[in-house]
């Protein structure tokens, strides 16, 4: 089946797959881990794509800039064995190592260095960053976040216990490789699939063609490679988020991922005005931006969003 190289803007359609979001929610809370504001539309958005694209279970699937993320997690619980690719150093909680069969792919020749890599630690305890005191931010405030976190976290860990006694025979395996995408330690045509959860904003600008040529070397020709990425409001020039690092693309750089790309209703102020006016999407925001007062999240009150996550479909067969 050929399919159509295209792009969108994740809005809040991609809510309405509840089967997809209470999967998102079980990893979320047995893992403990936090969610990007966007990343449930990401991560469901891939998840449909893959099952469009036919890429069935015990499929090998590439998960580029996997960092911690819960992504490939879900992935592997779906049967899928991933190969999670970062170029940080991490150490994965003994909570995901008990859970899920984790193995390391050497890779000594290993040497690239980017200011990435120091913005974002990977622990081997996971702990959501601590509210700052801004602005005289309350005490009183910060001690009952402090105590709703805790209390939040013994919630899960009961998650973590019920998924010990889940049938876990029919996962994947999880490898675990360090390199850049520019320089992928890989044999051509190695995956059936690319997924990236919101990590090419992040890397190296200079290289993002470099990059987006390795996916499509290491894929097979009849994969597909699923990109969630940071897009701006403007049609020519990229911008820069700078509370993430992120760059967040143009259109223009947008059209250069891949060649026919086919613009699926792409108008951003449509797009972020369907997010703003949406209750599931606004109630589902982390508090690790609902606390902080630096964020744009900040108690939901929310004016404008500092870009749109984006979906990107790439397919090896035309």
């Amino acid at each position: 089946m050929i399919m159509n190289n295209s792009i969108r803007f994740l809005n809040s359609s991609w809510l309405n797959h509840r089967d997809k979001l209470e999967v998102i929610d079980y990893w979320k809370k047995v893992l403990n881990r936090p969610q990007g504001w966007h990343y449930d539309l990401d991560i469901i958005w891939i998840l449909h794509e893959l099952d469009k694209s036919g890429i069935k279970k015990g499929s090998t699937i590439l998960d580029a800039g996997a960092g911690l993320g819960i992504t490939q997690f879900i992935l592997a619980s779906l049967g899928y064995n991933v190969i999670s690719f970062d170029f940080s150093d991490r150490k994965f909680t003994w909570q995901m190592r008990k859970l899920f069969s984790i193995d390391a792919i050497l890779n000594s020749d290993f040497k690239y260095q980017h200011e990435y890599m120091n913005f974002v630690k990977y622990n081997a305890e996971h702990r959501r960053e601590k509210v700052q005191e801004v602005n005289g931010f309350r005490l009183l405030t910060k001690v009952k976040n402090i105590f709703f976190n805790k209390l939040h976290t013994i919630g899960n860990f009961i998650y973590f216990l019920h998924a010990l006694t889940r049938n876990r025979s029919n996962f994947g395996t999880i490898k675990v490789l360090r390199g850049a995408f520019h320089e992928i330690n890989l044999k051509d045509f190695s995956v059936d699939a690319i997924v990236s959860v919101s990590a090419l904003e992040h890397a190296d600008k200079k290289l993002l063609h470099e990059n987006l040529n390795e996916f499509k070397r290491v894929v097979k020709k009849d994969g597909v490679i699923l990109i969630s990425t940071s897009g701006n409001d403007d049609c020519c020039e990229d911008s820069y988020h700078s509370k993430t690092k992120g760059i967040c693309f143009s259109k223009e750089t947008l059209s250069t991922f891949a060649e026919d790309l086919y613009f699926d209703n792409y108008n951003y102020l449509s797009a972020e005005n369907d997010l703003l006016n949406n209750k599931l999407f606004i109630s589902r925001l982390d508090r690790y931006y609902v606390q902080d007062p630096l964020s744009e999240f900040y108690k939901r009150y929310i004016k404008k969003l500092p870009y749109m996550p984006v979906g990107i479909s790439i397919f090896k067969n035309l």
